[in-house]
C-alpha cells in the first residue's frame, strides 16, 4: 500500500509504480466517485481508432508491448516453424 498526500492546491501524486502496474501515462481521464466512503479513481480507457487507409486496415491505439522485441519473437517463432 502506498501513501499519498493531498497538497495545498488539492492534487495528489499518484506513485510511478501504480501507475505503470495501471499502464496509465500521463494526461490520462478518470472518472471519480465515492463508494463506501472511499475514494475511487477509475482510468477511462480510450478506444483505439480503427480505420481504412489505402485499402490497408489501421489501428491507431497506444503499444502495450515493445515492438522491436514483439517482432524479434514472431522471427524466431517463424523460423522454429520452418525448421521442423
Amino acid at each position: 500500500m502506498e501513501l499519498v498526500t493531498l497538497d495545498r492546491s488539492r492534487c495528489i501524486q499518484i506513485p510511478e509504480t501504480l501507475l505503470e502496474q495501471l499502464g496509465i501515462e500521463y494526461d490520462s481521464q478518470f472518472q471519480v466517485e465515492v463508494q463506501d466512503g472511499k475514494l475511487v479513481l477509475n482510468p477511462i480507457k480510450e478506444e483505439p481508432k480503427v480505420y481504412y487507409e489505402n485499402d490497408v486496415l489501421v489501428v491507431d491505439s497506444q503499444l502495450l508491448v515493445n515492438p522491436e522485441a514483439f517482432i524479434e519473437e514472431l522471427r524466431q517463432e517463424r523460423m522454429n516453424e520452418l525448421m521442423l
